[in-house]
């Protein structure tokens, strides 16, 4: 396999980028001049070598606490949880929520091995524990996974006496809110339920 083959097969390991995507990034390379090049090769080793999770939500940063967690402009005694950095930069981009945020790293899923051990919930207990959290928005992904990683959560921080919520309209079953529009997003962040027994 020659460079040229290398390359189209390397850049299909990104999510979506087919055979077709594939050689226009290949061809686009080839083109392009070395300093673009270059920088780009920096800016992927970079991302590997210097980002590393905050210590409180999870969030990719390089330093200790992410600029979310540092604001001392936001709401603090909100947490919003979702699934994956994904979802919590999607819901960042509405510009609609000023509380901060906890990454889970995934969702309870026995077939896949994934079970409570395997998730970021340690240190959601202890950032309940030691601030003043009043409220915990479980935005999970609404389809079978999300509702079983939900459902275990609040048993298991309902008796902290926090208020514990979750988006209510605009979050169709089965959906992922990586993929829901801003709007829909908007109004079920901000109509959301509280979850009682």
């Amino acid at each position: 396999m020659n460079l040229i083959d290398k390359l189209q097969e390397a850049f299909k390991i990104f999510p979506g980028v087919g055979k077709r995507t594939a050689e226009r990034f290949t061809f686009f390379t080839i083109k392009s001049d070395i300093e673009n090049i270059e920088n780009l090769a920096n800016l992927l080793l970079d991302i590997k070598e210097k980002l590393h999770p905050c210590k409180l939500c999870g969030n990719p940063t390089t330093n200790e606490i992410c600029s979310i967690c540092s604001n001392k402009s936001r709401d603090h005694s909100i947490i919003l949880v979702v699934e994956n950095i994904e979802d919590l930069y999607h819901i960042e981009s509405t510009c609609h929520f000023n509380g901060i945020y906890h990454i889970l790293g995934g969702h309870l899923s026995p077939l896949e091995n994934i079970n409570p051990e395997n998730l970021n919930i340690k240190p959601l207990i202890d950032r309940i524990k030691s601030n003043n959290v009043n409220e915990i928005i479980l935005a999970l992904n609404p389809n079978t996974s999300g509702e079983v990683t939900s459902s275990y959560l609040y048993e298991l921080l309902k008796k902290y006496n926090t208020k514990i919520t979750k988006p209510s309209v605009g979050l169709p079953y089965g959906s992922n809110i990586n993929y829901l529009d801003k709007y829909t997003l908007i109004q079920g962040i901000t109509e959301r339920r509280e979850l009682k027994e």
